[in-house]
């Protein structure tokens, strides 16, 4: 065990081993079974349900059509044959319902038939088969967050030991692209790594991406492997991308969404266990949680007319079977005939990531996390997420459950947050039990706080004048207990000021707060201000443009849009598709930025039937890719592109971070488009000279 935290910040891989080697010695558990490769079911290695046609047996799966990464030179098949050869681990990275669980089965069916293949429960078994490494044989990680994640995640040592094994041995992986990123993101310069020992494991792997949509080539053969299989035929027909119709995920998401109005206790079902996903719990969730969490979805009224059996139903809806495939929520076993709890869909989590991205979960479903049992791994990513939510009482709930189990490396985070606090009640209770570093603190917090009992004396008295002299002249403790006098008056305009005048020394507690104050009383021209001069930025920018998104205010949403705010960009993406204004979305494509993944933009457009809209989109992504990688024909396909759509800033930022002999041509297609001074800029560089 080793919460890794610093003095300011917790970091998001709680309870990573304080042992970094993760030993390999000891009885960690015991050898996984194996089966032969070509015996293996793909349902059970994860490959998704398939849609239920009239005639068709479910127990096969669908024609697998193949993809073009598959005999790509250094695609999926090449890499599984050259990991075979010398023992490798190849990491498929894509989204929930792409195909790329189903590709990794083809591949190595057709590469290594014969080989055996284990997959392993969790990380211990593969500790367990480090320790034994056999040869010829498959490893099989699909979901791999659920092996890096947690107390015991792996760590490069393991993977090493498999790779070094003497028989060669192939580890299979695959990971959402969300996912990806976040393990492989660099800290800042003198910040804290939260995911060094994840980015170590995925340095170890080769990467091979599985895109979400189907290349002209890939859907010849779709349309040709429907005329044999009337469920592929079924899922073209759908409009929706072929693997994810053939899973029913998009009959999940209209299934969810529809809920909200037709009905809206299941709605409220089935966000809850989304947003509880989000958090962090990867443990089926208890329906007494469901029901107590449910509750904070649902308007006064439907509350009140809330008939009888409501969860019942609201369950039933949420278990129900989409054409055979899929269910918002799975019903998870605890042994036969018993139930362990709900399991969201992961296609459903996924678009939960984005579409209640900014939403806040309601009181109900933090009191029902606080009141139900997890692991200590999901009770540490629930303290994280409580604390990055600045829910401080929930984040300290959460720790104190921790620091009572044991988990020692959880109490620096539990002292300071009560420090932080000025909760003295709270440390003398963990000092009174023996704790002498919550002592330590206690003395710091009444010594820094009040040493001579004033404040406390004002504050019982509600003595707002005496409060207000103290923190006039600098004294943060009479200020923060002049905040709660005042909030707890609803006297907004005198707190507003206080709140200003705290966050402007450094408290960052008391910016938070403003700023709520702020979107309650929908103060948008400050918050505006305060987001161009940088001051209102990560949760609260959200918020801010979940309440702009709300009121329908698309010229602040441009605005945030046009200053790089990428959330912005994509709710007013989505504000407009679902107005049906296709040419504000296509204006929208002038300004955003959308060079790593165009897919937010285009997807909209293609909804809205500009395909040809959403494929330049795309199709500039690529050529930017290449570009920025010096593929001169992709310059200048790219530079001549964003010339005919008039798109200046895209043009100006082209010509000035890459490397193109005919500068000058360049330059004068931004003389064409009227940007004199890009075209200067532009010359300036190619002569050498700087400002």
């Amino acid at each position: 065990m080793g919460v890794q935290l610093g003095a300011n910040s917790v970091q998001v891989n709680i309870f990573q081993r304080e042992d970094s080697a993760q030993s390999l010695a000891g009885d960690r558990g015991s050898l996984p079974a194996a089966v032969r490769v070509s015996d293996a079911d793909p349902r059970l290695l994860g490959v998704h349900r398939a849609i239920t046609v009239t005639g068709v047996p479910d127990s096969s799966p669908p024609t697998y059509v193949p993809r073009d990464i598959d005999t790509a030179e250094f695609g999926l098949h090449a890499r599984v044959r050259a990991a075979a050869a010398r023992s490798g681990f190849v990491l498929l990275v894509g989204g929930s319902s792409v195909g790329k669980t189903r590709s990794a089965v083809e591949a190595v069916k057709k590469a290594l038939p014969d080989w055996s293949l284990i997959h392993p429960a969790g990380p211990e078994e593969i500790i367990a088969l480090a320790r034994q490494p056999p040869a010829r044989t498959v490893i099989w990680l699909d979901e791999l967050q659920r092996y890096l994640d947690g107390a015991n995640g792996l760590v490069g040592a393991t993977i090493r030991a498999l790779l070094n094994a003497p028989g060669p041995l192939v580890v299979i992986g695959t990971l959402w692209p969300d996912r990806y990123s976040s393990y492989t993101a660099l800290p800042a310069v003198g910040g804290n790594d939260p995911h060094a020992r994840e980015r170590e494991v995925l340095g170890l792997a080769e990467m091979v991406r599985v895109d979400e949509e189907f290349s002209t080539a890939e859907l010849a053969r779709a349309h040709a492997a429907g005329k044999r299989d009337p469920r592929i035929a079924t899922a073209l027909e759908s409009g929706h991308r072929l693997p994810q119709a053939l899973a029913a995920a998009p009959e999940l998401v209209t299934h969810w969404e529809n809920a909200r109005t037709a009905e809206p206790y299941a709605w409220a079902v089935i966000s809850a266990a989304l947003d509880v996903a989000l958090l962090g719990v990867q443990a089926p969730l208890p329906a007494d949680l469901l029901r107590a969490a449910a509750p904070g979805y649902c308007t006064s009224r439907q509350q009140a007319l809330a008939p009888t059996g409501w969860f019942d139903n609201a369950l039933a809806y949420a278990t129900r079977i989409l054409h055979g495939a899929a269910a918002a929520l799975d019903p998870a076993s605890a042994g036969m005939g018993r139930l362990g709890g709900y399991t969201p869909a992961d296609y459903l989590v996924q678009h939960a990531s984005r579409k209640r991205s900014a939403a806040r979960v309601p009181v109900s479903t933090w009191d029902a996390l606080a009141g139900a049992t997890f692991s200590p791994d999901d009770t540490g990513r629930l303290a994280f997420s409580a604390e990055r939510l600045q829910l401080h009482s929930y984040a300290i709930t959460f720790y104190r459950r921790l620091y009572d189990a044991g988990e020692s490396a959880a109490a620096d985070r539990l002292w300071r947050l009560l420090a932080d606090r000025g909760d003295a009640d709270g440390l003398s209770a963990l000092a009174e039990a023996g704790d002498e570093n919550a002592r330590r603190w206690l003395d710091v917090v009444v010594a820094d706080a009040d040493p001579q009992g004033i404040i406390g004396r004002l504050v019982a008295s509600g003595n707002v004048a005496g409060l207000r002299k103290l923190a006039a002249v600098g004294n943060r403790y009479a200020a923060e207990r002049l905040a709660f006098l005042l909030a707890e008056r609803g006297n907004i305009a005198d707190l507003v000021p206080v709140l200003e005048g705290r966050a402007d020394d450094g408290d960052r507690d008391a910016r938070i707060k403003v700023i709520d104050l702020l979107l309650q009383h929908r103060e948008l021209d400050q918050l505006m201000a305060w987001a161009a001069d940088g001051f209102v930025g990560g949760w609260d920018l959200i918020a801010l443009v979940t309440l702009l998104v709300d009121l329908g205010d698309q010229d602040r949403l441009r605005k945030l849009a046009r200053d790089g705010h990428r959330y912005a960009s994509e709710q007013l993406a989505n504000l407009l598709k679902n107005r049906g204004d296709r040419d504000g979305l296509q204006q929208l494509a002038l300004t955003a930025d959308y060079d790593d993944d165009p897919e937010w933009l285009a997807g909209p457009l293609y909804d809205l039937g500009d395909r040809d809209g959403a494929a330049e989109l795309r199709r500039a992504s690529e050529l930017r890719r290449l570009a920025n990688h010096g593929d001169d024909d992709a310059i200048k396909q790219l530079a001549s592109l964003l010339k005919n759509r008039g798109d200046r800033d895209g043009l100006r930022k082209l010509a000035l971070t890459v490397y193109y002999d005919d500068f000058e041509w360049l330059a004068g297609l931004l003389e064409d488009l009227g940007d004199l001074k890009g075209a200067a800029d532009v010359r300036r560089r190619r002569n050498g000279r700087r400002r």
